[in-house]
């Protein structure tokens, strides 16, 4: 099963033609996404949280990050990565992460990169707080 996941990733990338340095930066080393059913079960927890805010692309702009999150959506959509909760994700007003892409992230490379001030706005009831916390 999870070989089949890493399959349509790669697939993905070569067809977006999205470098590998594109893809570890949102999925982290190996590029290996979650299982399907742990992307669910947090893009709930997302949809319920007062931090997700809906996405104003023109702050992506602003930051040049734009058409890094556009090369991670192509593979997103191609690899077929895709929660039934996704029309209901925005921003993460805490972090600044588009929880669509988010929530397909091994919670290892989440930690290693949110800074403690990003850490200190999540809502008590984040994923990426109670995940931590089972570790």
């Amino acid at each position: 099963m999870e070989r089949n996941v890493l399959s349509r990733v790669a697939d993905a990338a070569v067809r977006s033609k999205v470098g590998v340095l594109t893809l570890l930066e949102w999925l982290g080393n190996g590029a290996k996404p979650v299982m399907q059913i742990q992307a669910v079960n947090r893009a709930a927890v997302c949809t319920k949280c007062p931090m997700n805010q809906p996405t104003r692309w023109w702050e992506f702009i602003k930051s040049g990050v734009a058409k890094t999150i556009a090369a991670q959506e192509r593979v997103r959509h191609g690899a077929k990565l895709v929660t039934r909760h996704d029309r209901n994700l925005g921003t993460c007003s805490a972090c600044g992460c588009l929880l669509k892409l988010k929530v397909w992230v091994r919670l290892r490379h989440i930690t290693d990169n949110l800074t403690d001030e990003a850490k200190s706005k999540l809502h008590p009831d984040c994923w990426v707080i109670k995940e931590s916390d089972n570790e």
